[in-house]
């Protein structure tokens, strides 16, 4: 029950969020997304996903450059592989426990982001902007894991 619920209000938000945007995107994998929770290997390229609940989905290998996901919703999102370059993932999108292995995240604005207990091995942050994004206890890039209180940068 909980689930379908979840998903009525993912349907009804990403739908409406998506409305007047580029359509760079596949709109059967944004409907694929909206039905199912799931979008391997899909395009959401420049899509309209502010505020998205996207708990617990299954992106791997999807197509999210340039997609717009301020205060997204990716809390044990598994984004294993995904292409995030230049997305806006700012203004406290929850990205706790997320699993990025070997997602680009290069140029993509970050700032004030909830990263904790991230997973970013091989993950390629070039030119992403991580001010004010907590990295406490995430596993960094190097595998190493991030220190508590670690705001703008991994400490170790």
């Amino acid at each position: 029950m909980k689930r379908i619920a979840l998903l009525a209000v993912m349907d009804v938000l990403i739908g409406v969020l998506s409305v007047g945007s580029a359509h760079a995107f596949d709109q059967a994998d944004l409907n694929r997304l909206r039905t199912t929770g799931s979008c391997v290997s899909c395009d959401l390229s420049q899509a309209y996903l502010i505020g998205a609940n996207l708990i617990g989905a299954n992106l791997s290998q999807a197509n999210l450059s340039e997609a717009y996901l301020t205060g997204a919703n990716l809390r044990r999102t598994y984004l294993y592989r995904a292409n995030l370059r230049d997305a806006n993932l700012s203004g406290g999108a929850n990205m706790y426990q997320a699993y990025m292995e070997g997602t680009n995240l290069s140029g993509t604005n970050l700032s004030e982001a909830y990263m904790g207990g991230a997973y970013l091995y091989r993950t390629n942050l070039t030119g992403a902007n991580l001010s004010g994004a907590n990295l406490s206890g995430a596993t960094w890039t190097d595998g190493s894991k991030c220190k508590e209180g670690s705001i703008g940068q991994c400490l170790k």
